[in-house]
């Protein structure tokens, strides 16, 4: 992983309680059960759940133009690329804004980094296949952002995961009554 790549994921993951990402990335537990922790940790730390919330949905916003701009213009010098006037640069932009705008930073650098490394890469990209570096690899976040919207639609109390859900909490309560500990809760 490169150094762009790794501080990418380090400035979104930072962001977040670490006993929040623990949560949310155990693959061990189903997503059943890790929406559950999640909004137990929630209704524990409500205000760092809506911190984490927001910088989460900030982090994988669309970079937009500038977001694309920023990504992009380290490659300049290594490419030797220079825009000569006004409407070439308009041009150049727009192009690279349209096909990347909708990724998200993360998304992104990594897509960059990848290209980068490509043994092949002996020129400025283009839009078309730098996207395709981008989308190579599913990006972790936008699975965590499913996570967080599916506990948000499990606190308002519509999400598909709620029978089952209860019947977790259930089963934890059976387990707090006879003073027995479940599997789930000694591994968390």
């Amino acid at each position: 992983m490169s150094n762009v790549q790794m501080s990418s994921e380090r400035m979104l993951t930072d962001r977040l309680s670490r006993e929040l990402m623990l949560l949310l990335q155990d693959r061990l537990s189903g997503q059943e059960v890790r929406i559950h922790r999640a909004c137990a940790w929630a209704q524990d730390h409500p205000d760092a759940w809506s911190e984490a919330v927001e910088r989460f949905r900030a982090a994988a916003a669309p970079a937009g133009g500038e977001g694309v701009v920023r990504a992009l213009m380290p490659l300049f010098p290594v490419f030797g690329v220079q825009l000569r006037s006004e409407d070439e640069n308009a041009a150049f932009w727009a192009a690279y804004i349209e096909v990347l705008g909708d990724l998200s930073p993360a998304v992104l650098a990594r897509g960059v980094s990848a290209y980068l490394a490509k043994p092949d890469s002996n020129f400025f990209p283009r839009p078309g296949p730098l996207r395709a570096c981008c989308l190579a690899e599913p990006w972790a976040g936008y699975e965590l952002l499913s996570l967080f919207r599916e506990v948000e639609a499990y606190r308002a109390g519509r999400s598909r995961f709620q029978s089952g859900i209860d019947a977790y909490r259930r089963h934890l309560a059976r387990h707090a009554e006879n003073g027995t500990k479940s599997e789930h809760i000694t591994k968390a």
